[in-house]
């Protein structure tokens, strides 16, 4: 919880100053996994903060939806691994747990209502988050290919 507050009090308070000195990928990825974190009382704390430091930075919200496509590939692949493998543990550093449909879900709940406002580039991602196989259930790959090969031309 205090990891959650330092994060919120950085980027809500100084986001200006640590966008010109830090990359911000490192914040973005531990809000993601903070908001899809197995524990409820995390994720609910996480859900406030995510709202206040998205409200606060544009350029941030549209960070992190990038971020959260990434992780959603990244979930994906994972789930495709252990579906494949006989281990039944698979260590990764980026997504140290799968979280269910349901969290990505309530995850994409918070970021979407401060990035559909951002203009059609941010909404074209948007939906393709929507549609990402991890949150339809599909878990086909090839179909998120072309999704990506469409946002790359635009």
């Amino acid at each position: 919880m205090a990891c959650i507050d330092l994060v919120e009090v950085l980027l809500v308070d100084y986001s200006q100053r640590l966008l010109e000195t830090f990359s911000t990928k490192a914040f973005l990825q531990l809000i993601l996994f903070l908001l899809c974190h197995p524990n409820w009382e995390i994720r609910k704390a996480a859900y406030g903060t995510s709202r206040k430091i998205l409200g606060a930075s544009h350029l941030l919200a549209e960070a992190i939806l990038l971020e959260f496509l990434n992780y959603l590939s990244v979930v994906g692949e994972k789930t495709i691994i252990l579906k494949m493998s006989d281990a039944e543990n698979v260590t990764d550093s980026q997504v140290p747990f799968l979280p269910s449909v349901e969290v990505l879900v309530k995850a994409l709940v918070v970021i979407a209502p401060v990035v559909s406002a951002r203009g059609p580039y941010a909404c074209v991602q948007l939906l393709l988050c929507l549609h990402h196989p991890c949150i339809i259930g599909t878990g086909k790959k090839m179909q998120f290919g072309g999704y990506l090969s469409l946002l790359n031309s635009l």
